[in-house]
């Protein structure tokens, strides 16, 4: 959940990271605060310990190449959407095509990357959690509301990211995002699998939630290499 969240205006935060001892439930508590506010948390989550779930194969249909799929054939390429809609760095760009957008649904295309991409680390090394997929799943969203809600999507909290046995370096990833609440509810709900390319499950984001403005499409293009467009509050096609 987030709660306080995090702004970054002037430079680098200096993070508190709390685990507390574990819950009945066999789960643990865990927290973010800042140093200069220790006492109001940002972030908070229960994690819980296990293997990789054997999750289930993905539809035929939805694995493999698509094509360009009616209805996004005029819509922009992620070069474009990332320049454009999005605020997401180099790094964390892990959308490689968007294959369908509907007022429900969002398939993409993406790629798993490996720790020493985004921090020193053992080339052997290897995620448990793949930090910049996770964050391009939920980049659908926002992709989604851009489109279909002429809006940004704010992310707020999700009932669980669980990891299966899927290998997410095994690509092309096929992204699947169910929108689960009502599409002009600016309050969405989103449920957000990955598979890899023999159709296993990889990860699933569980009940994704968010809060759409249009107040906050200024936020995209907002890195180094990108083209913010404050006027730009309506809806792509």
């Amino acid at each position: 959940r987030m709660l306080k969240g995090l702004t970054l205006q002037d430079g680098p935060l200096d993070l508190i990271l709390t685990l507390d001892p574990p819950n009945p439930d066999g789960t643990q508590t865990a927290a973010i605060k800042t140093k200069d506010d220790p006492k109001r948390t940002r972030y908070k989550a229960n994690i819980r310990y296990g293997d990789p779930q054997k999750g289930p194969l993905a539809a035929h249909a939805l694995v493999g190449d698509h094509g360009a799929p009616t209805g996004w054939r005029e819509g922009p390429g992620m070069t474009e959407i990332y320049r454009k809609w999005l605020s997401h760095g180099p790094k964390f760009q892990t959308l490689d095509r968007i294959l369908s957008v509907s007022p429900l649904l969002v398939i993409a295309q993406a790629h798993g990357t490996t720790p020493q991409e985004l921090v020193p680390a053992s080339p052997q090394a290897r995620w448990d959690f793949d930090p910049a997929l996770i964050d391009g799943l939920a980049q659908t969203v926002w992709i989604w509301a851009r489109k279909v809600q002429g809006a940004t999507v704010l992310p707020l909290g999700l009932k669980s990211a669980r990891r299966f046995d899927g290998d997410a370096l095994d690509g092309p990833l096929t992204v699947h995002c169910d929108v689960i609440s009502d599409p002009a509810d600016p309050s969405s709900v989103s449920d957000i699998k990955v598979y890899d390319a023999r159709g296993r499950l990889c990860y699933r984001l569980e009940e994704f939630r968010g809060q759409s403005s249009a107040a906050l499409n200024r936020l995209g293009g907002g890195w180094q290499g990108g083209e913010m467009t404050p006027a730009d509050t309506t809806a792509e096609g």
